[in-house]
Order: C-alpha cells, then structure tokens, then sequence
C-alpha cells in the first residue's frame, strides 16, 4: 500500500513573506468496492486499514450485519479495487441505489440514500447505559490526541477513537471523518470488540 504520507515543497506564508520549504502532506487513496461482482461504491481515503474500512463500510450500510457475513474478501491495492463475496446481501439495496462515489469530504450526507439506509440500520438506544464524567471526556481527548502522529504530521486528517473509560481502544486517523469510524467498526467487527460500553472520541 502507498505512503498514507510523503513529503512536498510547499509555498509558506507568514509574518509579510513566502519561502520554499518541504512539508509533509497526507495522500489519497482511492478504491472501488465490488459485492458480489458488482461495482458497489467507490472511495477515497487515507491508504491504510482498508479492509477494516470496507467491512466497516458494508456494516453502517446494511449490507452485512457481522464479520461472518463475509465469505472472502481479496484487496486489488494496485488497480484499487476490493472484492468482497458475501451470502447475505440486503434485498432494499437492489431498488434503491446503483454505485456510488463517495469522496474525502461528507457534504451535505453521507450518501444520496442516507434517509433509506438510517430507517433499515438504526437501532434503540433504549438500553444503552454508557455514561461518563466531563473530566474523563477531556482526558480521552488527550490521549487521543497524544498517539495522533499522522494528524500532527499534516494536519490534513480526521481523529476518531473507540474508547472504553480507561482509555483509547482502538483509534484510526483518515481524510474522510466517515472513513476513520468506519475503519474503527469494520475492526471491531472483525475483532469481536462490543461497543456496547465505550463511546466514541472524535476531532475533526
């Protein structure tokens, strides 16, 4: 897979001048999801966690509902494609939509579906107990922060993390502010990791 960053020389202004300097910029990536034969939706994002992402993807839109739902999944890096076969398919899909190009920035929605896809994926919430103090909402902020690398780097991506109130779970960094929570769920998916007890820490 490609750097998710490389360095360019760049034009800075400041204090009433420009001068030449080199700096790091993040780069994109962009790939095609194929379910089942069929070109699905096509992406741009950060280049790393790609699978996670496109399982993480193919969950938020109700395709799959589980990691088992997928029966293989094979990652073209070169031509960008990813092929995901899988026996459970949702039948809505078929009437409602044909691909889609989803770039770096959300818009105005997620996708030209997103009133379609949130009444068949959302959930109550009628039993969801999480809580958690202000003081520990900073802290994780912080510690998010801290191991964003990539962010301080370029300034050019999105932070999100999964965190349970000792700290960070599991975070992703991209581009795309969808992109980075997907790859967070497609790992939890793949990992087994319940996100009934965490929440979610996230800059823009």
């Amino acid at each position: 897979m490609k750097p998710v960053e490389i360095k360019r020389e760049i034009l800075r202004y400041g204090d009433g001048h420009a001068e030449r300097v080199e700096d790091s910029i993040v780069t994109e990536y962009t790939v095609t999801v194929k379910v089942n034969g069929q070109e699905f939706v096509t992406m741009v994002c950060t280049p790393d966690y790609i699978e996670d992402m496109v399982i993480g993807y193919l969950a938020s839109e109700g395709i799959i509902t589980k990691f088992s739902d997928i029966q293989s999944i094979w990652i073209q890096e070169k031509e960008g494609f990813v092929h995901v076969k899988t026996s459970r398919e949702n039948p809505y899909y078929k009437n409602l939509q044909g691909k889609r190009y989803l770039t770096s920035c959300c818009g105005g929605s997620r996708s030209g579906f997103v009133f379609a896809a949130d009444a068949l994926t959302a959930k109550k919430l009628d039993n969801i107990n999480t809580a958690i103090e202000i003081e520990d909402c900073f802290r994780l902020m912080e510690e998010m922060q801290d191991s964003a690398k990539l962010f301080k780097n370029t300034g050019g991506v999105h932070n999100a993390a999964l965190c349970s109130l000792f700290g960070p779970v599991v975070s992703r960094l991209d581009i795309g502010r969808h992109n980075a929570l997907d790859k967070i769920y497609g790992y939890c998916l793949k990992n087994d990791i319940s996100i009934r007890d965490k929440v979610i820490v996230f800059k823009q």
